[in-house]
């Protein structure tokens, strides 16, 4: 089995959702720290700070990225979504996922385990959405392991 790359951005933005998941916010942050310094004009680099600094109260520095990952036409809605949830507003994310429901976004097939969004799997609009997706019941492993 080979070994993951370090430099990876994609593995390290996995890695940093990872650590916030597991409340490791320090790590976290210098992972997604490590991925935006490799490609910054990477929208997955940036929309994992964003996520990263949201979820480790670094609120305004999230707004930021935020606000330019909005002006770019290239950033999907289901990222923006993620960014949201990071920033604990519910709301928008379900706005951002709508849009992403009623579009092209490839990444919503993702929605049933993308531990991103397990905030939001107590919500009755997210059991709405799955079901839109014909992903009703499908929930993440963390959800799962909730309910042992």
């Amino acid at each position: 089995m080979r070994s993951p790359d370090p430099n990876d951005v994609i593995t390290l933005g996995n890695l940093a959702t990872v650590y916030i998941q597991l409340g490791r916010h320090a790590e976290a942050v210098k992972t997604a720290e490590r991925a935006f310094t490799l490609d910054p004009e990477f929208a997955f680099a940036q929309a994992t700070l964003a996520y990263v600094y949201g979820r480790a109260g670094r609120r305004a520095e999230a707004r930021k990225i935020l606000a330019r990952l909005e002006q770019r036409p290239d950033v999907s809605p289901y990222m923006l979504a993620g960014v949201h949830v990071g920033l604990g507003d519910s709301d928008r994310a379900f706005q951002q996922l709508d849009r992403a429901v009623e579009g092209t976004d490839d990444q919503i097939s993702d929605l049933g385990i993308d531990a991103v969004f397990d905030p939001l799997r107590s919500d009755p609009r997210m059991d709405a959405l799955l079901a839109r997706l014909k992903l009703k019941g499908y929930a993440s492993p963390a959800r799962s392991l909730e309910a042992e």
